[in-house]
């Protein structure tokens, strides 16, 4: 499926407010995607393209959130050795992000992040089971989140596991 936003520039805020944009893509998985920039009457405009499918939430309570508030349901799975982690795939992903000069989230989402510092996926197949992120995120993004993953060693449950086993 496809939608297309069109964005305008605040000069007061000195960006686009992507927020309708954000809440769009909170239960869907991005395929693809294209912006431009345009002027028109010398008001400048974002507009991106995107094509998307719908995920099927594993957690249907955690993604639904009321307009304009902040989701912060992905605090709720992460224990407290999990966050050192997760703040390093924030970073990698505010990194990319102004690389490649799109909005963090339209990388990974915060759900997404907390999904995978949980789930610690050691594979391209293992970070595809994490909803939202496809083949098309797995090949682009995949292998520098496994690295990060890797560098950060298994969860302290698994290793204490691993030793009474």
């Amino acid at each position: 499926m496809l939608k297309i936003f069109t964005l305008k520039y605040d000069e007061k805020s000195e960006s686009f407010n992507d927020s309708m944009m954000s809440n769009f893509l909170t239960d869907k998985e991005l395929l693809r995607w294209e912006s431009n920039f345009f002027e028109r009457k010398n008001e400048y405009f974002w507009t991106v393209l995107i094509e998307y499918r719908h995920s099927v939430p594993a957690h249907t309570e955690t993604n639904q959130k009321t307009e304009g508030t902040k989701d912060e349901s992905y605090k709720e799975i992460l224990t407290e050795n999990d966050w050192p982690l997760f703040k390093v795939l924030r970073e990698w992903r505010a990194e990319r992000s102004k690389k490649e000069g799109i909005p963090p989230y339209i990388i990974c989402n915060n759900m997404q992040l907390a999904r995978l510092t949980v789930s610690r996926p050691t594979s391209l197949n293992t970070l595809q089971e994490i909803d939202g992120i496809g083949r098309g995120k797995a090949e682009k993004y995949g292998k520098e989140i496994l690295q990060i993953v890797a560098s950060h060693g298994k969860p302290v449950e698994a290793q204490k596991e691993e030793k009474n086993g």
